[in-house]
């Protein structure tokens, strides 16, 4: 419980916006520091939370050494005697404004919105819905926390899993895309030619065949 007396460093997009802080507590709490997400649910997916009573989760969990400074290293004689704040600030590839567009081309529905920079891989974007706001988690009245936590895992919509990485899609459907469009570019297809209803298909030199799901043609 002492790390909720100590400082933790800010998690922050590209574009400069401080997703997760570290602020002075409350007056009447028993600890010096609440852990805070300004951005509520926008960045739930990513940031996760770091809890008194839950644990931690996504960035807070992975690069939890960082933030709370025990992965950053002495560089000289002065940080072993000056430095007050130890932390370490976490960037991300991420940004906010971009996250900002994919939940409002998103709203509502159910699924996720990925943006990627195909020159390095870099993640720019990455919301999914349903979410949840990790300030309700992060609080340090620890059956509240609970109670909430207890709450989205009861919903079977699953808000705390992050649709994007954390559920499984098979890709058929989207692989129909892929192969129509190089049929189609190759001349092994054309928009008029016409495919019989199959239930499943054997590949050549195979003996197995692949199914639709279900059994359905």
């Amino acid at each position: 419980e002492q790390v909720f007396d100590k400082p933790r460093g800010n998690i922050i997009t590209a574009d400069g916006v401080v997703i997760a802080r570290t602020v002075p507590a409350k007056p009447g709490d028993r600890f010096k520091y609440q852990r805070e997400y300004p951005a509520g649910e926008l960045f739930a997916h990513i940031t996760g939370y770091f809890t008194l009573a839950n644990g931690a989760s996504q960035v807070e969990r992975v690069f939890n050494d960082t933030l709370s400074g025990k992965g950053i290293p002495l560089r000289n004689l002065g940080d072993l005697v000056g430095r007050t704040d130890p932390t370490g600030d976490v960037y991300l590839t991420i940004r906010a404004d971009y996250q900002r567009l994919a939940a409002k081309l998103l709203g509502k529905r159910e699924g996720s919105i990925v943006m990627m920079d195909p020159r390095s891989g870099a993640i720019l974007a990455m919301y999914s819905w349903p979410t949840y706001d990790p300030n309700l988690i992060a609080t340090h009245n620890s059956k509240e926390a609970t109670k909430q936590l207890e709450k989205l895992l009861a919903d079977k919509r699953k808000p705390l899993l992050a649709n994007a990485y954390q559920e499984r899609y098979m890709p058929g459907s989207t692989f129909k895309l892929i192969t129509t469009s190089t049929a189609l570019k190759t001349g092994v297809a054309s928009p008029e030619t016409l495919f019989a209803e199959e239930k499943e298909y054997l590949p050549p030199q195979t003996t197995d065949p692949i199914e639709n799901y279900g059994g359905k043609s």
